[in-house]
């Protein structure tokens, strides 16, 4: 085991004041006016392209189709990985020697995420039939595939309970731009500012959870395992945070844009150097957590993390 486990921290009890505070237990469906911009421009790529700029319809269906993207990554995230893994946990899977009030704040963690799976349905509808976008012209998240190919790959050295373990630390801790700025953005329909603001409000606690949890699994990893792992939680990193060419592409072919001209958008759009900056800068909380759990003591890890272009930006 890593000599971290001496100094792990004591349990905050993150979810003690969930009968008051959650979404599930004590807030209404939301129901407020969907009039105003489905998500906010400052956070699409895309709308700064000069094929939108002076085209507002489309644009309004461009931001339409970037919030059914970001809600159904959170279905997908929440029901098939990180449920998952708080059903393993609340059963103490992981042998991690869980206390039972800290599997019952899992099984919290649980309920939270299927009912943001309902909030986020309920309003996904309503955008599909207020700006005439269907959530059929989006491919599955990319993030999706990438944990499977990893989990195909890697299932034979570590299992892939445990690697999903890992990704939703990885997911559970990192708290989007999204989560932070849509719901004071003025520009953005009150409907979506209120639906947002419950999830993050949420999510707020989870990543609570997770930060304490991550460095007790890390812990017990053997040094073989940790050197693994420690390759892999960039990818996981890049998973998650890096743009979805992929759905913008079908984005763009919904709104009519012919292959050559989606193909040259997304160049245009997405150059390297930002978008690796960008990531780095989103990793940063998650990227602390590793360093405080000693994950970069490992070479093989720090390795990783360099080729992928992830590093402290303070310890630069």
């Amino acid at each position: 085991m890593h000599q971290a486990n001496a100094t792990l921290a004591p349990y905050r009890k993150p979810l003690s004041g969930w009968d008051a505070a959650s979404w599930i237990r004590s807030k209404p469906i939301r129901s407020a006016s969907c009039e105003g911009l489905a998500f906010p421009p400052e956070l699409v790529p895309l709308s700064r392209h000069p094929r939108f700029v002076d085209d507002r319809a489309s644009m309004e269906r461009l931001l339409a189709y970037r919030l059914l993207t970001h809600l159904q990554f959170t279905t997908m995230l929440e029901l098939e990985h990180v449920n998952a893994v708080c059903s393993r946990l609340a059963r103490d899977c992981y042998a991690l020697e869980l206390s039972r009030e800290q599997k019952n704040d899992a099984l919290r963690i649980y309920c939270d995420e299927g009912a943001h799976a309902l909030f986020v349905e309920l309003l996904s509808v309503t955008i599909e039939n207020r700006h005439g976008v269907e959530r059929a012209a989006l491919p599955q998240p990319r993030f999706h595939a990438v944990l499977e190919r990893i989990f195909e790959r890697h299932g034979g050295e570590v299992a892939p309970e445990l690697l999903h373990l890992f990704f939703v630390s990885v997911s559970e801790t990192l708290v989007s731009k999204i989560l932070r700025e849509i719901p004071r953005h003025p520009a953005v329909a009150p409907l979506v500012r209120e639906v947002i603001g419950d999830h993050a409000q949420d999510e707020g606690t989870h990543s609570v959870y997770f930060h304490w949890l991550f460095p007790r699994a890390w812990s017990r990893l053997d040094r073989p395992k940790q050197e693994l792992v420690g390759r892999i939680l960039p990818r996981f990193l890049d998973a998650f945070l890096a743009p979805d060419l992929g759905c913008d592409a079908r984005v763009l072919e919904a709104l009519s844009f012919d292959e050559p001209t989606r193909e040259e958008m997304l160049e245009e759009t997405y150059q390297p150097g930002p978008v690796r900056g960008a990531v780095r800068s989103a990793a940063q909380p998650t990227l602390r957590m590793f360093e405080a759990a000693g994950v970069f003591e490992t070479a093989a890890a720090a390795d990783a993390f360099a080729e992928y272009d992830l590093y402290l930006e303070n310890a630069q």
